[in-house]
């Protein structure tokens, strides 16, 4: 794994070297510290969304072939609901991420205060959070859509079938085909339908804790890069940063888990408030994706 320390100077001016700044290690911590919360949150709303959930208006649907009317029966704003408490969360990450980035930017010299309130940062949360909860929602109803429709077509009791879109709430249209994969091998093999299903609900909670894994690394991880990017906006807005001097550096984890797409980008340098080449504004590329990135002073 690559490492780069912060080297302090005693005035930006003063040094013509290229000095690469970045806490991306302490940021890590942080976004570790807050899995957990992540992921509570989100097997918080599945949980009451789940519970929430009237099977006998699932079954009546489903025997009436109205897979719209199954659908209907859950209660998707109450999932939206509950997947909006992630907003004090992310915001409040991306807040202690910047602040550790003007910490950084005042060893060189600077004289800056982190703003909690600005607004870019607010609305920067709130658009990020309810971005996840639309991706998160719309991914969800129409995955169940669609596998409502193919669990009607090989036909099996309505109970049943309502049984398990309960279990796909939550899941991505993949790990549902696997739930149901994973239900049809054993179901072949001729075990007690009572050991069938306490093996699918096990094998349901498993995907579901990895799903809420995934989002957690993901957004935990955005939210730290977003509040290092915008402290240095800020130190720019402030007039502290000069972006003819200054620009932010792609750093890459490298191990036998970095994707070839992350890898192309280790080192390259986008502007301040600008893209990188492959047009995006930074870390992260991809689902759980462990990049990050530095500010570094210009090589003259």
């Amino acid at each position: 794994m690559r490492r780069f320390v912060a080297v302090p100077v005693a005035k930006a001016k003063t040094s013509s070297r290229a000095v690469l700044l970045t806490g991306w290690a302490r940021r890590y911590r942080l976004a570790d510290a807050a899995m957990v919360d992540f992921q509570k949150i989100f097997l918080q709303a599945v949980a009451e969304t789940q519970g929430a959930l009237i099977l006998s208006r699932v079954e009546e649907a489903l025997a009436k072939n109205d897979v719209a009317g199954a659908e209907a029966a859950i209660d998707w704003q109450q999932f939206e609901r509950e997947l909006g408490a992630l907003q004090n969360p992310v915001h409040d990450l991306m807040t202690e991420s910047g602040k550790l980035a003007t910490e950084d930017l005042n060893k060189l010299g600077f004289k800056l205060l982190f703003d909690i309130i600005n607004p870019r940062a607010v609305a920067w949360a709130r658009d990020r959070v309810g971005n996840l909860i639309r991706e998160v929602s719309e991914g969800t109803r129409q995955a169940i859509r669609q596998l409502i429709a193919a669990a009607l077509e090989r036909g099996g009791h309505p109970y049943d079938t309502a049984r398990r879109i309960r279990q796909y709430i939550g899941l991505t249209e993949r790990q549902m085909r696997a739930l149901d994969n994973y239900w049809e091998r054993l179901s072949i093999e001729g075990l007690p339908a009572r050991r069938v299903d306490e093996m699918v609900d096990a094998y349901a909670r498993r995907l579901l804790r990895d799903r809420a894994k995934l989002i957690a690394r993901t957004e935990t991880i955005q939210a730290a890069a977003e509040g290092a990017r915008e402290s240095w906006r800020q130190a720019v807005d402030a007039g502290l940063l000069r972006e003819d001097e200054w620009e932010r550096e792609w750093i890459t984890t490298e191990d036998d888990r970095t994707c070839e797409v992350c890898l192309a980008m280790d080192g390259k340098r986008a502007p301040i408030n600008g893209a990188y080449e492959n047009g995006s504004g930074g870390p992260t590329l991809h689902p759980a994706c462990r990049c990050t990135e530095g500010l570094r002073r210009k090589e003259v």
